[in-house]
């Protein structure tokens, strides 16, 4: 789930920084108010995130992303170019955020606030998940016919 809230903050930052561009300065209102909510809403998501991920991994899976997506966005919607370094550069920020992902230990953490891996974690939901459902199989299992 906290990946879901990181990707739900991340993505509330892009339209929040787009809508900062549109919004002129603050001179057109609707833009401004969407900038606001925007970033009022990346902040929230991050916070929920910062319960089980690092503040330093989220943080850089935040900003990393969010840099990558507000070139894009720039360069289609406001016709902003990018020459070969800076594109070099978005590539080296994307590989980073993949790094992290694929092979930090550091990129979860427990609720007792040590480093969990993405494997370690799938484990421990694929154990969750199969202990909760032989508990919803024992209680809907028909009666034993050995009575009989």
């Amino acid at each position: 789930m906290s990946y879901l809230y990181l990707a739900m903050a991340i993505v509330s930052e892009v339209i929040g920084t787009v809508a900062l561009k549109a919004s002129e300065e603050f001179t057109r209102p609707v833009p401004s108010l969407i900038m606001a909510l925007g970033y009022a809403s990346a902040f929230y998501f991050l916070t929920l995130t910062l319960r089980t991920i690092p503040v330093g991994i989220a943080y850089a899976i935040w900003s990393g992303c969010g840099v990558v997506l507000i070139c894009a966005i720039s360069w289609i919607l406001f016709r902003q170019s990018l020459d070969a370094p800076a594109i070099l550069g978005i590539g080296l920020i994307a590989v980073g955020v993949v790094v992290i992902n694929a092979f930090s230990g550091a990129s979860t953490t427990s609720r007792s606030g040590t480093p969990q891996s993405a494997a370690s974690q799938l484990e421990r939901s694929a154990r969750q998940a199969a202990v909760k459902h032989r508990s919803i199989a024992a209680k809907t299992a028909p009666p034993s016919l050995t009575g009989l």
